[in-house]
């Protein structure tokens, strides 16, 4: 139970939002009178935490789930929908100027429970519709055009994995997000010898399966001449497996035929 109350202590943050939420509930439960929506804006939040705090689910759930995951219970809470629904509902009960003081006052109230998102240190304005920097978006197109009838594995750098599998399907990371979360204990090799610094070319190469995404300004590039250029952009140089590209640029091509394919 403690660490459930230290989970939604964490995700109350400030907590005021979570004070405007209970308040709101209260109100519902009181004078909402649509069984429908009594279920969706009161009884189904209230269930969420009931089990979020029960002692035998929480207890049950911990053993199976670790607590990053039982902490997203709590996403399930419609808080956003349920203020929403409470502001409209005392909106339209109001008459005349009251309902425009009113309208003010909520917006108000909800704006300063907040924090300005735009000066959070990692904010950045996106540089595409896609949100994602315009440096990845031309690198996963030009590996799908060298290779367009099939999928691609590819390893890349940790600051790319979580825009590569947002933008492309064609291309199959090497690796995901469990590497970079060390409670995991999810060590992977290749992974690792691209993040040393300077890479460490040799593993590299003989566990890379088809492309590899290097950054310019780490040490242990020039370990890789023999491999097969394909691609360079601004900060990054792009090589395919020397198995895979051969010197006409066709694929799929192996001049090693104990080389698995993929």
């Amino acid at each position: 139970m403690s660490e459930a109350v230290t989970l939604f202590r964490e995700y109350m943050g400030k907590g005021f939002v979570m004070i405007l939420f209970f308040i709101a509930l209260i109100y519902l439960f009181v004078s909402e009178k649509n069984k429908n929506r009594r279920i969706l804006f009161v009884y189904m939040p209230v269930t969420v935490l009931v089990i979020f705090f029960n002692p035998f689910s929480t207890g049950l759930l911990m053993r199976i789930l670790d607590s990053e995951i039982y902490y997203r219970l709590l996403w399930l809470l419609p808080m956003t929908a349920v203020l929403s629904y409470t502001v409209s509902q005392i909106y339209i009960k109001l008459q005349g100027a009251s309902r425009a003081l009113f309208l003010a006052g909520a917006a108000a109230i909800i704006m300063i429970s907040g924090s300005f998102i735009y000066m959070n240190p990692n904010y950045s304005r996106a540089e595409n519709l896609y949100h994602i920097p315009d440096e990845v978006i031309e690198i996963c197109d030009a590996l799908e055009a060298e290779d367009p009838e099939h999928e691609s594995y590819v390893a890349v750098p940790s600051e790319m994995l979580q825009y590569v599998r947002q933008y492309s399907g064609k291309l199959v990371l090497e690796y995901g997000r469990e590497v970079l979360v060390d409670r995991w204990e999810n060590y992977n090799e290749l992974y690792e010898a691209m993040e040393a610094d300077p890479m460490d070319a040799a593993t590299i190469k003989r566990e890379m399966r088809k492309f590899a995404v290097l950054p310019k300004d780490k040490a242990g590039l020039e370990n890789f001449t023999e491999m097969v250029q394909v691609y360079e952009s601004e900060h990054y140089v792009v090589y395919v497996h020397k198995y895979w590209k051969n010197y006409d640029g066709k694929f799929p091509y192996t001049e090693n035929p104990d080389y698995q394919w993929w």
